[in-house]
């Protein structure tokens, strides 16, 4: 009985040196996760200094701005627009008018061969 009581003396001392290694490696666990996390947070880059950050109404404000550029591009794009559909106007009248021309020119010429073969054969 003796035996046993000192074995299971011995299997307590071995249980409470085992729970405080286990306390320990928890303890030394929790630093080394703390120390990975602080690394981890310190390798994070700092936004620069000159980031800065906008407000509603100054966003609204910028988005205005862009709006009312974006308004006179549009301006400017359809006076393009119609300034280019005048110009092709203008050409296509301009051909229409020279080949009126020509046709009215070539018609003369052919009348007049015309009259001169028909005296030919009087």
């Amino acid at each position: 009985m003796d035996t046993l009581l000192q074995f299971l003396n011995n299997l307590q001392g071995t249980i409470q040196e085992l729970q405080a290694k286990l306390a320990n490696a928890q303890a030394e666990a929790q630093n080394l996760y703390n120390k990975g996390f602080a690394d981890g947070v310190a390798s994070v880059p700092v936004a620069p200094v000159n980031d800065k950050l906008y407000s509603q109404v100054e966003m609204d404000a910028a988005l205005a701005d862009l709006k009312s550029q974006l308004a006179s591009m549009q301006a400017q794009i359809d006076e393009l627009k119609l300034a280019q559909d005048t110009a092709v106007n203008n050409a296509v009248s301009a051909l229409k008018s020279s080949l009126a021309e020509k046709y009215a020119a070539l018609m003369v010429v052919e009348q007049q061969a015309e009259t001169g073969f028909a005296d030919l054969l009087k």
